[in-house]
């Protein structure tokens, strides 16, 4: 026995008993009775009692948070607390008259009620609850007991009684019930008179009935009305715990009433027989409100008129829920169902109470009849079915987003899918009111495949089983399903009850994310804003709740492109910054499409379940790159025509231009501007002639040519075009003959030139000097000159000869000392150089006018030439001073020339002892000049300089140490030797990624083999065997990583492993990022020759 004191207030104090009765229990799921004990006094929410630890169990917590126990029924008790192991009271009790609370036979004596209670574990406890009787009620009359004061003189309402003076002594008449609605002592215990009759004719006696107590008044002597008709005095009721009621009693005497009526059952019994007398009337308890029962007392009264006529009535002391279910007429003393009647548990199986039949006389005579009227049980009520939920431990794996709470967790039921056969549904108490076979039943289920039902012990009148599984299920077939429970009783008719029970599959994360397609492939245009959505994957997870959510994320085989996709939960990707298709040197679409995204989908249950798929994202081409000629001018040269031009166009030459776009946009089309030109140009940019050229009349033209790309025709407005100029040299061919200047003809007369001269002049006088013009140019222009000469008749040596180059015509030969004047005709000829060569002849009269003296000039008869002595002499004499001066320029370029090499030499000797820093500031890209890391011959790298080495492409260079290597000009480099516990292969590090290292030789050994990525763009602090990185955002300058002596490892950028490579003239390219400066150093070939600014940069930078 365990006792429980719980104070209420400052005074009250409650006793709780628990007690456990486990003589019941015959199985593990049926435990026994848990007994509580509670005054009928207790506040809502006041502890009953708690559950801890018993039956070998303990109950103490639950690693879930689930409630550990769960009532059936919470009409009056409920579970509060952690765990649901304290029991409160949940609504007031009355057990005076709420029968529904004392649902046990033995009230009033007792009032217990019972419940069915399950633990989480599937053992089922009968809890018994009895409520103790508290004195809360103070006694009182009811009204109806009472009649009103009749005069003034009478200020409080009196129980009045009426009794004939020829009453016999010894009479008793019995007086209304005073009501306390307690129960035993706290009931009605004792009535008594407070004033007794002073003359002792009257005496109050008590005696036990069936509702208590209940008070006569007993005539001591013969009555006389005469002497005395009415007496007064006060009767008082107590209950056992001292309180009590006081209200006046008046007697009045009659003389005219001499018969009182008298029951007909009772006419022969004496007055001990007829106290004892019971009038039974037997009726089931659905008989209808309004009915009449079968029979009922009857009474007859001796006297005539109105003194004989009889009237019924219930006497003073009946209780109050008899005349609540039942009626009497006055006239004929019928009992009428006033209200549903209810043998059943919680019910009243029988009703006594006492019939008063009075007469009609103004102060009745009455007569007391006892009436017991037993209910018989009829099969009114169906089998009560009652279903608890099973509440299994929820696991990691679980899903727990439609896992009932507690508040809903009665009327939900779940099952944990693929868990063998066996599991625990619900626990299932079924309880019949009904008694006998009415009140016995079986419970079934609609199908036996998916459920089983397992019967346990009963307890007490209650039914108990529990609904398990038959079979494995799962959740993804059958999210929900539901078996329907049937009982049906053994009465006559038979009562059934269903429930159909829904069962909520609960989810574990038994099934992989999965996409819709195994590869997606989507498009977007370049120059879209960050943010623009490139397309959605759509993937699919079949288990529910978190265990089907599922993240995304986005990885790169080489992680270079990662950054520029996004992937939200909703699966779409989107750009993270504009895209440009041109941006990389190698085609874009090579790059985004063929090195594949890959996203991967992971869900948020347990285990966690990931999935991938492949990506491919096409940068789709804009027409935003304008076509570029491959050299900004062009130089052509054509033929001009021979003949007029009737051969159709010809070839003059090809421009060529090229555009970063693709498809459509990157298709070029030519156009000349302007239409005043012989010239056409073909789609593909060759140019003709259309038209006839005449080098003589125009020699070049210069064109503007237009390349413009060709867009789709949904945006014909973002043609792009550029241009170039293009020059046409229009060659020479020989289509013109030469043309004499000198000599000409008279230009009045039209006759042939003459010339006059002395015939006196000597050999190698200068006659005259032929011109002739030729349209053509080049060889084609150049013109030899030669004549015939009409040999005189006297002479066979000719007197003339003319220069080729100069057309100059001298004296030959010793001319005529002839007195007479002599007439020498010439045809002189003017022959190009063109293939075939065109001429030209002109004919010439000399005279020899022997009058004239010598060198006179010699006259012309129109347009003359003076001629003078010609100088061979003197044009050697001009070739001498062109030689000079071709001397004197050739002796000051060599010197230059001398200068720039020892100048070149020497900087290139500072370049390997200076300091060959350059300086890039932040968020700029600059071109560093190539810096040799050799001298012509061969070279050490510096044992103790800390270079800091840098690379393009794919070609690198290291040191370990203090160790030097000799490097051939122009050879390959070679890994370390693997005997100084190095290996020949460093792991593949991105470009612009640079470490300092320690002494430690593992930086070279099989630990590096693996990727490391760690670039001038990414973040990433891990690297194996390195004790630091040093980024270029990291540093403001990385001037600071130069030490004294030789305690680390070179600052080294690597990118493969012993390529084949050289290392002469390759342009380095770095810029800063995230707000930071980058510098790029050399060193100097040996350690004399250091500088000690090597490591330090100019104060503002040398950019």
């Amino acid at each position: 026995m365990l006792y429980f004191y719980v104070s209420i207030g400052l005074s009250i104090v409650y006793m709780v008993s628990v007690l456990f009765d486990f003589s019941m229990s015959s199985s593990k799921y049926n435990a026994g009775i848990i007994n509580f004990v509670v005054f009928e006094s207790a506040a809502v929410g006041d502890v009953v009692g708690t559950f801890d630890n018993f039956n070998g169990s303990d109950y103490s917590k639950r690693q879930d948070g689930r409630p550990l126990f769960m009532l059936q029924d919470t009409t009056y008790f409920a579970l509060r607390g952690p765990g649901q192991k304290i029991v409160v009271v949940n609504r007031l009790l009355d057990r005076d008259n709420d029968r529904k609370l004392c649902r046990e036979a033995s009230w009033p004596e007792t009032c217990a009620w019972s419940g069915v209670l399950f633990a989480h574990d599937g053992v089922v406890f009968s809890l018994r609850i009895t409520v103790i009787d508290v004195n809360d009620n103070i006694p009182r009359w009811p009204d109806s007991a009472l009649s009103k004061p009749r005069n003034s003189e009478e200020k409080e309402p009196s129980i009045e009684l009426f009794i004939a003076e020829n009453t016999p002594t010894g009479s008793m008449f019995d007086l209304p019930l005073a009501e306390d609605r307690d129960y035993g002592n706290n009931g009605i215990v004792n009535y008594e008179l407070v004033e007794m009759d002073k003359n002792g004719r009257f005496s109050l006696r008590c005696t036990n009935g069936p509702n208590g107590v209940i008070p006569r008044l007993q005539v001591l002597e013969m009555l006389d009305r005469e002497e005395r008709e009415e007496y007064e005095m006060q009767i008082a009721a107590a209950d056992g715990g001292g309180q009590r009621v006081v209200v006046g009693l008046r007697v009045y005497l009659v003389d005219e009433n001499d018969n009182p009526p008298i029951f007909v059952h009772l006419k022969n019994a004496s007055q001990e027989e007829a106290q004892r007398a019971r009038f039974v009337i037997e009726i089931d308890e659905s008989l209808a409100i309004g009915t009449a029962l079968p029979f009922h007392p009857i009474a007859t009264d001796a006297d005539a008129g109105d003194f004989g006529r009889v009237r019924y009535r219930f006497s003073f002391s009946t209780p109050e829920f008899v005349k609540r279910d039942f009626a009497i007429e006055s006239e004929t003393g019928k009992i009428i169902v006033k209200n549903i009647l209810d043998c059943d548990a919680g019910g009243i199986p029988e009703y006594v109470f006492s019939m008063i039949a009075e007469d009609g006389a103004p102060q009745p005579l009455t007569a007391l009849a006892t009436v017991v009227i037993a209910l018989h049980d009829v099969n009114d009520n169906a089998p009560i079915i009652s279903l608890t939920p099973a509440t299994p431990k929820i696991e990691d794996m679980y899903d727990t987003t439609f896992y009932p709470t507690f508040e809903d967790s009665r009327d939900t039921f779940c099952l944990v899918e693929e868990m063998p056969s066996g599991q625990m549904v619900a626990t299932v108490a079924v309880t019949d009111p009904d008694s006998d076979a009415d009140g016995e039943f079986e419970c079934g289920l609609s199908t036996t495949q998916d459920f089983a039902l397992h019967a346990l012990p009963w307890i007490g009148a209650t039914k108990v089983y529990q609904l398990l599984s038959a079979r494995r299920f799962d959740r993804e077939m059958e999210a929900l399903t539901s078996v329907t429970l049937s009982c049906v009783d053994r009465g006559v008719p038979p009562r059934v009850s269903s429930k159909i029970i829904p069962i909520t599959l609960i989810d574990i994360n038994d099934n992989r994310p999965y996409f819709q397609q195994q590869f997606y492939q989507f498009s977007i245009p370049e120059n879209r804003p960050p943010g623009t959505l490139v397309g959605r994957v759509i993937v699919q997870d079949n288990d529910a709740g978190k265990n089907g959510l599922v993240d995304f994320s986005i990885s790169c085989k080489t992680g270079q492109y990662q950054h520029l996709f996004s992937i939200s939960g909703m699966g779409e990707v989107r750009a993270n910054e504009m895209l440009d298709r041109e941006t990389n040197p190698q085609n874009y679409l090579e790059i985004i499409c063929f090195l594949i995204l890959k996203v991967v989908a992971e869900d948020k249950g347990r285990p966690t379940y990931r999935t991938s798929v492949e990506v491919c994202i096409e940068i789709e081409d804009e027409n935003d790159c304008i076509p570029k000629f491959d050299f900004p001018n062009y130089h052509f040269s054509i033929d001009e025509d021979v003949e007029p031009y009737k051969h159709g166009p010809r070839e003059v030459g090809i421009v060529q231009a090229s555009d970063c776009d693709t498809g459509g946009n990157a298709e070029i089309h030519f156009f000349l501007e302007g239409t005043d030109t012989p010239f056409k140009i073909s789609s593909n940019g060759t140019i003709f002639a259309v038209q006839q050229l005449d080098r003589e009349i125009k020699s070049s033209y210069l064109l503007t040519v237009v390349a413009r790309d060709s867009p789709p025709p949904r945006s014909p407005d973002k043609t792009l075009n550029s241009t170039a100029q293009v020059r046409i040299t229009v060659t020479d061919i020989n289509d013109h003959s030469p043309v004499f200047i000198f000599p000409r003809l008279n230009s009045t007369s039209g006759s042939l030139p003459e010339i006059r001269m002395s015939a006196l002049e000597p050999i190698g006088y200068r006659v005259a000097k032929l011109q002739a013009k030729d349209a053509d140019s080049g060889v084609n222009a150049d013109i030899r000159y030669t004549l015939t000469e009409e040999l005189s008749v006297s002479s066979t040596e000719k007197l003339f000869r003319v220069s080729e180059d100069s057309g100059e015509l001298f004296i030959a030969a010793k001319l005529s000392t002839s007195t007479k004047e002599m007439r020498y005709p010439l045809q002189v000829h003017a022959t190009d150089g063109g293939t075939p060569p065109r001429s030209s002849t002109f004919n010439l009269i000399i005279y020899l006018d022997p009058t004239l003296p010598p060198t006179s000039a010699p006259s012309f008869m129109s347009d003359s030439l003076m001629g003078s002595q010609a100088s061979e002499s003197s044009a050697a004499l001009n070739n001498i001073y062109l030689i000079i001066i071709i001397a004197f320029g050739v002796s000051i370029a060599f010197v230059v020339l001398v200068v720039a090499i020892c100048l070149m030499s020497k900087g290139h000797r500072l370049r390997f002892c200076c300091p060959a820093a350059t300086h890039v500031k932040a968020a700029q890209m600059n071109t560093v000049d190539a810096v040799s890391f050799y001298t012509p011959g061969s070279s050490h790298l510096p044992a103790c300089s800390t270079p800091m080495v840098f690379t393009n492409g794919a070609d690198y260079i290291t040191t370990v140490g203090s160790a030097s290597y000799a490097l051939e000009k122009g050879s390959p480099l070679q890994c370390p030797p693997s005997d100084e516990g190095f290996v020949s292969s460093l792991g593949r590090l991105p470009m612009n990624t640079f470490y300092e290292a320690t002494m430690d030789k593992t930086f070279c050994n099989s630990n590096m083999a693996a990727p490391i990525e760690n670039s001038l763009y990414t973040d990433q602090k891990s690297i194996n065997d390195i004790s630091s990185l040093t980024t270029f955002d990291r540093f403001s300058s990385l001037g600071r990583v130069a030490h004294s002596g030789c305690p680390h490892l070179p600052l080294c950028l690597v990118n493969e492993g012993c390529p084949d490579a050289t290392y002469i003239g390759q342009p380095i390219q770095f810029r800063g990022a995230n707000g930071s400066n980058a510098a790029v150093y050399s060193w100097c070939d040996s350690t004399d020759q250091k500088m000690q600014t090597f490591n330090s940069l100019p104060p503002n930078g040398a950019q």
